[in-house]
């Protein structure tokens, strides 16, 4: 990390880690990793006139294949307008498929296209290099611990809405 964060690289925290001090330390640990790893991301997708909203578009989609719109909405929780401010762009572009539901022809079905997975195959590869290098480097107890971390957060975003 550059010197701006190496006040990040203190002790483990101690047996009081609820302390505000060490939630702060982990809060920008969450602001500077999430910068880190969606910085070539941000790049590449402004070099095609689209920006993070889109790669969130792309990711849920290409994790989620045929998914409805509605559904599409709840896991971004954004309105029908939002999403058809950044979806537009990325059909026109090719990079997302939009078909009839087969029990109700009026839902969309969205998936990522050839193109569209390639493209979100690119978008991440630098993001997954870097991933496993630090699980590779932390370890699987390290690993387990921070993915029940990132689900309980999860699960406290879900029950938000």
């Amino acid at each position: 990390m550059s010197d701006t964060y190496s006040h990040l690289d203190s002790a483990p925290p101690g047996p009081l880690y609820l302390r505000d001090q060490d939630l702060e330390e982990a809060l920008e640990y969450l602001v500077v990793a999430s910068r880190s790893m969606t910085g070539k991301a941000r790049e590449t997708l402004e070099g095609r006139g689209f920006g993070m909203a889109h790669f969130r578009v792309l990711h849920a989609v290409s994790r989620n294949p045929n998914i409805p719109v509605a559904r599409l909405l709840e896991i971004l929780d954004i309105r029908k307008q939002s999403l058809h401010r950044v979806l537009t762009p990325l059909i026109e572009a090719g990079l997302v498929t939009q078909t009839p539901g087969e029990k109700d022809r009026r839902h969309r079905l969205l998936a990522l296209s050839e193109e569209g997975k390639t493209f979100v195959r690119d978008l991440t590869q630098q993001a997954r290099v870097d991933l496993a290098e630090a699980f590779r480097r932390a370890g699987p107890a390290a690993v387990a611990g921070f993915r029940t971390v990132l689900k309980e957060l999860n699960k406290k975003t879900e029950t938000s809405r």
